[in-house]
């Protein structure tokens, strides 16, 4: 018997953009664990995502992805479990984030 053991190293955009968004938001380790699978994914439905994290249901996904949202950091389609999150490919490339001086206590 042959076992091929693949690692997936995250792809170096996605630790730069969380890397810049822990610096630009007050993220828990929480949001930085779901955006980093998100930005890794590409987008996600609630259910994928909630089956990631291991959690039981979609209304325990939102301490996860709430402040994301509100952010901008992380948008969604959809309504309930069919919900799609993601974030805008354009800002992991440009790795550019809103003012985010107010959020954060001026940091």
């Amino acid at each position: 018997m042959k076992v091929t053991v693949v690692r997936a190293a995250p792809k170096p955009h996605s630790i730069d953009f969380i890397a810049k968004a822990s610096q630009a938001y007050p993220l828990t380790q929480r949001e930085r664990i779901a955006l980093g699978l998100l930005v890794q994914h590409e987008a996600m439905t609630a259910r994928e995502l909630g089956r990631h994290l291991e959690l039981d249901d979609a209304e325990s996904l939102r301490p996860w992805i709430a402040r994301l949202l509100d952010w901008g950091l992380v948008r969604q389609t959809g309504r309930t479990q069919a919900t799609r999150y993601f974030v805008d490919p354009g800002l992991v490339r440009r790795l550019e984030f809103p003012a985010a001086t107010s959020l954060n206590g001026g940091r």
